[in-house]
């Protein structure tokens, strides 16, 4: 099994263990690499870096929109020189204790510069979202669990 794989494997494992996963193409706003109309950032702890020990080899991204609910994730890469760029954003059950359901992107692609976004509604419940990306032989992973609850 390739390392690309088997880092993608532990990182779906690890994140979503027992939901269900939904692959999603990237849409035709995917150039912009933006969420669309009606999204805001959210900010703060929701500007995941995506690291390998200390180095930052990128970010994700949270977004949200008030009006249908929808959360929105993007990972952008740092620098160039980047590919394998993944993003996975996952809603949690109405309890908050378990992924439920799963939006992934970049995980068939060879993105350089960003993946996503991926969209989920999740009104008054947590998200995970979790990121990877490759420079070079080196990975770079980072997620943030349980976030934008509400």
């Amino acid at each position: 099994m390739r390392l690309t794989r088997k880092i993608t494997t532990t990182i779906l494992a690890a994140s979503i263990a027992g939901a269900g996963v939904t692959m999603v193409a990237a849409p035709a706003n995917a150039a912009t690499g933006s969420c669309g109309a009606g999204y805001r950032y959210l900010k703060g702890t929701n500007h995941i870096p995506i690291k390998h020990g200390k180095k930052v080899g990128g970010y994700a991204d949270l977004y949200y929109n008030a009006g249908n609910g929808k959360n929105c994730a993007i990972v952008r890469a740092k620098g160039s020189g980047t590919s394998h760029i993944t993003v996975l954003l996952a809603r949690y059950d109405k309890k908050n204790s378990a992924p439920e359901k799963t939006v992934t992107d970049g995980f068939k692609q060879n993105y350089r510069s960003y993946a996503g976004p991926v969209r989920i509604w999740a009104k008054g419940r947590c998200i995970t979202v979790v990121g990877s990306l490759r420079k070079g032989s080196t990975y770079y992973q980072g997620e943030a669990k349980k976030v934008h609850c509400g």
